[in-house]
């Protein structure tokens, strides 16, 4: 009976030497670390792309919120421009001793109750206020200026008639020279006059930017004589409408009279004039 051999953990030969199994090794080897290693570069690579990415999306951001910003900025300046302009212009007092101040604010056809009663009380006092004197050219004497008749009315009465509608203002500087012959008798031109406003009403609106006012007043007419002075009641009613301020330049073209040019642009500083006066009781 033949016996057989169990043979264990039989390695079949190989046709390849020993030698030749531990250079594939080292192949197999050096290539698994190439491909480690690339891809630890690739992954390298694609945080430092990642991050690359993430600082120009982060310069994109900012950028639109710069402009975004800018826009904004724009928009508010605009805003403030718009504003501005349709900011009312200021009306201006000039009192005796050179101060000016602020009166109003007025835009289009508004025009404030006190506006207006300050228009209505300048004008009158300065109509009904006769110096025969022209103080700002060291008080010399005042030749008047002519109206129409034939009559002289004082230059200082003639500057603020300028605040009358022009065809108006012709007729009324006319009456007022039949007024100043009546008051000073036989042509006294020693006698001047000062207008006292007593009492003055609230604006009454007639609409499309115009007003009734009423005023009150005593003409006190003095001369040199140191006499007792006279009184006259002038009481009135006054129709008064917006009309755009002129300019200096508007009134030096119009008028040749530096003098009287400076006198238009005060007389209608606030924006009013006077297009009828009536006599009341």
């Amino acid at each position: 009976m033949m016996k057989v051999r169990q043979i264990s953990n039989f390695i079949p030969p190989s046709d390849e030497p020993s030698s030749a199994i531990v250079i594939d090794r080292e192949i197999a080897d050096s290539a698994q670390r190439t491909l480690r290693e690339r891809q630890e570069e690739y992954l390298v690579d694609s945080s430092a792309t990642i991050s690359s990415k993430n600082i120009i999306t982060g310069w994109k951001i900012a950028t639109f919120g710069l402009l975004v910003g800018n826009a904004l900025f724009g928009i508010v300046i605009i805003g403030m421009l718009f504003a501005a302009i349709s900011r009312s212009m200021p009306t201006f007092i000039t009192r005796g001793n050179g101060e000016t101040e602020t009166l109003e604010f007025f835009t289009g056809n508004d025009r404030s109750p006190t506006l207006i009663k300050f228009f209505a009380q300048k004008t009158m006092s300065g109509i009904y206020t006769w110096r025969n004197t022209l103080p700002e050219q060291g008080n010399i004497p005042d030749p008047g200026i002519a109206v129409e008749g034939g009559r002289k009315i004082p230059t200082t009465a003639y500057r603020y008639t300028l605040a009358l509608e022009p065809e108006f203002a012709n007729s009324y500087r006319k009456a007022l020279s039949e007024l100043q012959s009546i008051v000073q008798g036989n042509g006294n031109s020693a006698m001047q006059t000062a207008y006292i406003v007593e009492q003055i009403g609230e604006p009454e609106s007639l609409g499309s930017g115009k007003w009734k006012i009423k005023v009150a007043g005593t003409q006190l007419i003095v001369n040199n004589n140191n006499e007792q002075p006279r009184k006259l009641n002038i009481n009135v009613e006054m129709i008064v409408r917006a009309v755009v301020p002129p300019l200096l330049s508007e009134v030096t073209s119009k008028y040749k009279d530096i003098g009287i040019a400076k006198a238009a642009q005060i007389a209608r500083a606030e924006g009013l004039e006077v297009i009828s006066i009536t006599n009341i009781k």
